[in-house]
């Protein structure tokens, strides 16, 4: 409607222009007007017009009044573009401002979803470290262990043998002293005729291969108390003498007190260290109770819940990644838009300014062209 109202404006505008003047004063109006029309397409459209026009009769004020209506509504057309890209501009600046708030909360959230698994995985390698730790410690309670328990049967084991080794050396020389005491009876009641010196000798030889069967499985310190017996004894072969007889009682009791009271430091030594073996074979096992039951579970425990906020929060990091992407995306596209926008106003208020110069114009020249025929009336 807009182009049609200007092709008939110019139109009379050159019929005006055409009819006011001498044919050299239209001559040169119409090489003016043909100047203006061709710098746009629609005044070159109507130079095919302006014959036809010319043959029209008209009244200059509805001309004029056909300027300023059109004029007015080109003025009217730029308000409401103008208008329509406020509005425009204020969605687009809306919308930027949204993306741009989505973006920075995006990124606050990437940033605390980053700092966050920092720590989790700090905690996390903390409790790892813990773990192993606590896992060698269970290892290295349960070898000691093993160690203690194995220390704790083997000296059982060594006390029995110790045991049977004193219990036999006792015997065996509880039995020499009571012979040599039934001799020594037989000499003190002068009653040798019933005891046979050689049975004596005999027995004396015997109990003497005894002591040193029964002690030669003893360390070399009980070995150096019971040779002399031994030699004591073995004297008694070749002097049964009270005297000698005497001296192989006393020293077979001293041998035997020797041995009872060794025993006796052994037996004690072996309870205080079972009593002692045992303790920390106790305290091993509540060691290692707590490990396998507490430490261990507990370390365990906190990993796995570790494992499972990482995962939550490595789950978020990435929606978080995913909307920063999705609204930048969406930003770039707003502002590819507003582009177009921007051009299209543009090109429009552009035409609109161009033909409300071009109407302006030739308001202008018919209103110069009419003046200049008033003048020469």
């Amino acid at each position: 409607m807009r182009v049609i109202a200007a092709l008939l404006v110019i139109a009379l505008v050159c019929q005006s222009a055409m009819a006011v003047t001498s044919k050299s004063q239209a001559k040169l109006m119409m090489e003016k007007i043909n100047s203006k029309l061709e710098k746009s397409h629609l005044g070159r459209a109507l130079k095919g017009m302006v014959t036809i026009a010319t043959k029209l009769g008209y009244d200059y004020q509805d001309l004029y009044d056909a300027f300023a209506a059109l004029k007015n509504q080109l003025l009217n057309n730029l308000d409401n573009e103008n208008s329509l890209f406020e509005t425009q501009t204020a969605s687009h600046d809306s919308a930027v401002a949204q993306f741009n708030a989505d973006i920075s909360n995006y990124n606050g959230q990437i940033n605390d979803a980053q700092a966050q698994l920092n720590d989790l995985n700090d905690s996390l390698n903390t409790y790892q470290q813990n773990l192993q730790d606590a896992q060698q410690a269970l290892q290295d309670n349960t070898d000691a262990l093993n160690a203690a328990e194995e220390a704790l049967a083997n000296a059982e084991a060594l006390y029995q043998v110790a045991t049977a080794e004193y219990s036999n050396a006792d015997q065996v020389i509880g039995l020499a002293v009571e012979k040599l005491q039934e001799a020594q009876s037989h000499y003190d009641n002068a009653d040798l005729g019933s005891f046979s010196f050689v049975q004596i000798k005999n027995t004396f030889v015997s109990f003497a291969q005894k002591v040193t069967e029964a002690t030669k499985g003893m360390n070399a310190k009980h070995q150096l108390f019971v040779k002399p017996v031994v030699q004591a004894m073995m004297q008694v072969k070749n002097n049964t003498s009270q005297s000698s007889i005497q001296t192989a009682i006393k020293a077979l009791q001293d041998l035997q007190a020797y041995f009872q009271k060794t025993f006796s430091d052994l037996t004690n030594e072996y309870v205080s260290f079972t009593q002692n073996v045992q303790s920390t074979i106790d305290g091993l096992n509540q060691i290692i109770d707590i490990l396998q039951n507490q430490v261990i579970p507990g370390y365990e425990a906190q990993i796995s819940s570790l494992q499972a906020q990482i995962q939550q929060v490595e789950d978020a990091l990435a929606l978080a990644q995913q909307n920063l992407q999705d609204a930048q995306n969406a930003l770039d596209a707003e502002n590819a838009q507003w582009e177009n926008v921007v051009a299209r106003h543009q090109a429009l208020v552009d035409r609109i300014n161009s033909e409300y110069d071009l109407v302006t114009q030739a308001d202008r020249i018919v209103r110069n062209a009419q003046a200049q025929v008033n003048g020469s009336d």
